[in-house]
């Protein structure tokens, strides 16, 4: 563990792939409930904002490829309500190849599920509510709860908004099947590079 989130990769003056998202990783540091990313883009003697990024507890993290510029880069860690910033590295991104089609990043941040407990036995006609803790900060979520039956049949239903907590599945609609029934659920912006995952196993006795 550090106490500032220094970044490892890539490194203080070195070029980077202009045609490749950028994958960006640093030191952990003990406590951090969120790390943000800031992107600045060298002008005319002064650093631009180009973005920032939110990437929770992940000490690694991919962003859009920079190009055609010198790019200032650093991470501040949230640690017990106090901010600490990483040591500033620069990189230089020459211009990218417009026949190259880069793929899109995506960032998976571990999302926690509050209820129902892990393995719990639900009967008959009880409903399964899932509760999930909504990430400090995202906006405009929608939620995909994709169901896995012990058969391999999964299920999903989408359009939901993240920030309400409860959700109810009822097994009415057969979304469940007896026995160890995996739900995944899966909260995302539009144009977001970032999703935030959790899952969590129910039992179903009819």
């Amino acid at each position: 563990m550090s106490y500032t989130p220094d970044i490892l990769t890539p490194t203080n003056g070195s070029t980077i792939d202009p045609n490749q998202p950028l994958i960006i990783t640093w030191k952990p540091v003990a406590g951090a409930t969120d790390y943000n990313i800031n992107v600045f883009k060298e002008s005319g003697g002064s650093s631009q904002l180009v973005d920032t990024f939110h990437a929770g507890t992940l000490t690694s993290f991919q962003i859009n490829p920079l190009t055609d510029g010198k790019y200032d880069i650093y991470i501040r860690a949230e640690v017990d309500n106090m901010l600490r910033d990483g040591k500033q590295i620069t990189v230089n991104a020459p211009k990218a190849d417009p026949n190259i089609v880069p793929q899109p990043p995506v960032n998976i941040v571990p999302l926690q599920i509050l209820a129902p407990g892990n393995n719990l036995t639900f009967t008959g006609d009880e409903p399964v509510i899932l509760q999930w803790d909504v990430p400090k900060y995202a906006v405009n979520l929608q939620a995909t709860v994709k169901i896995t039956s012990p058969t391999g049949f999964s299920t999903s239903n989408g359009d939901r908004n993240g920030e309400n907590l409860n959700q109810e599945i009822q097994k009415g609609y057969k979304h469940l099947a007896p026995g160890v029934n995996h739900i995944t659920v899966t909260l995302s912006e539009r144009g977001n590079i970032t999703q935030y995952q959790g899952s969590v196993d129910i039992i179903y006795i009819p």
